[in-house]
This record gives C-alpha cells, structure tokens and sequence, in this order.
C-alpha cells in the first residue's frame, strides 16, 4: 500500500482529532462528577475517618466556622472523601 504524503497528513489530523475528542469527553465527565458531588453534598462513609472532626469544637454552640473542623491536614484527601 502506497500511502501518498497528502493522505498521510490527514490520517494523522484525523487521528489527532479522534485523540483530542476522547480527551475532551474524559475531561467533562471527570467536571461533570464533581460538579455532581460538591452538589449533591453527601459525604462518603469514609469521611469521619478521614477528616478526623476536633469534637471540642463541633460542640461548641457558638462555633460557626466549619472550615477548622477537621484535624486532617491533607485538603486533597477531604476533598475526594466528600
């Protein structure tokens, strides 16, 4: 099979363009799942274990900043239990 050089540039394009389509679906799914889970608001089982609550402060009434809750360090870590 002789492949002339004007085909070969568009094999190439059109396989940059299949390459490119699959990445930009992989990358709205991954949006689209966050987005549903930041949504949503529903913890994973996982997450007390994870986020280690300070239960001192989770008691205290007049605490209302729950950004200072968790003893876990790692943000990473929380984000991906929620």
């Amino acid at each position: 099979m002789i492949i002339y050089k004007g085909e070969k540039i568009q094999l190439v394009l059109s396989s940059h363009f299949v390459s490119g389509a699959f990445v930009f679906g992989l990358l709205m799914t991954m949006v689209f799942v966050d987005v549903t889970k930041i949504m949503t608001g529903r913890l994973r089982p996982t997450f007390i274990h994870t986020c280690r609550p300070n239960w001192t402060v989770c008691d205290d009434a007049e605490h209302h900043d729950a950004r200072n809750v968790c003893l876990q360090t790692d943000a990473y870590l929380i984000r991906t239990a929620r």
